[in-house]
Parts: structure tokens; C-alpha cells; sequence
């Protein structure tokens, strides 16, 4: 086997770093979940609001402006896409995940609509 074809089949395998346990593995052979070509890394731009490093507040705020510009705007207005890309890049997802079961249960500590 090749070295081109041994780094082609490569397997990668992440762990716990608490318990050292396997969490997650990866094989380069395996279909990836977004098209490599045409994948662009982006992250969110500065915001002066937030100049820290701590990105909580930004996090959120972005999330609550997203949902806010959705119910005025719909989901097709542009602009509120930036939001969406700032928040899905930020948040971690079990936040989101609770801020939406939250807002489907009308308990939200902010009020979108």
C-alpha cells in the first residue's frame, strides 16, 4: 500500500479527555458529511457589542435577533441569514436545542414576536 493510499484510508478516532474513552470515529474513507470542494470555512465577523473573548452574550443575542427577524422578515430575507450563521457558529448546540424547545413551550425568557 501506497503512503497516498494509506492517508486516503486513514481512521481517526477522538477521545474523552475527562475519561480517555473513545468518543467518536472518523475514517477518511467514509463519506463526509459536507462536500469537500466546495466547503468554505467562515466565522463569524467582529462585533464591536462584543470585543471579549468570551462569546456567551454574543452567542445569544444572535439567536434571539435571529428568531426576531424571522417573525418580522420571514425566513427568506437575506440579512437575517447572517444571524443564523453567527449563532449556529457560536452556540453550543444543546443550547439551542433547549432555547428551542423553550420558545416552543412559550417559556423563552425573551419575547420574539
Amino acid at each position: 500500500m501506497s503512503g497516498t493510499e494509506a492517508a486516503a484510508n486513514s481512521t481517526y478516532s477522538f477521545r474523552d479527555h475527562t475519561t480517555g474513552k473513545p468518543t467518536t470515529t472518523y475514517s477518511s474513507a467514509m463519506s463526509s458529511p459536507f462536500d469537500i470542494k466546495t466547503f468554505k470555512f467562515d466565522t463569524p465577523q467582529f462585533d464591536p457589542r462584543f470585543p471579549h473573548v468570551n462569546q456567551t452574550k454574543h452567542c445569544a443575542q444572535n439567536y434571539v435577533d435571529y428568531h426576531k427577524c424571522v417573525a418580522v422578515k420571514g425566513e427568506d430575507f437575506e440579512p437575517c441569514q447572517i444571524f443564523w450563521k453567527t449563532f449556529t457558529s457560536l452556540c453550543p448546540v444543546d443550547w439551542v436545542e433547549r432555547w428551542d424547545d423553550q420558545r416552543e413551550a412559550g417559556k423563552f425568557p425573551v419575547k420574539i414576536e
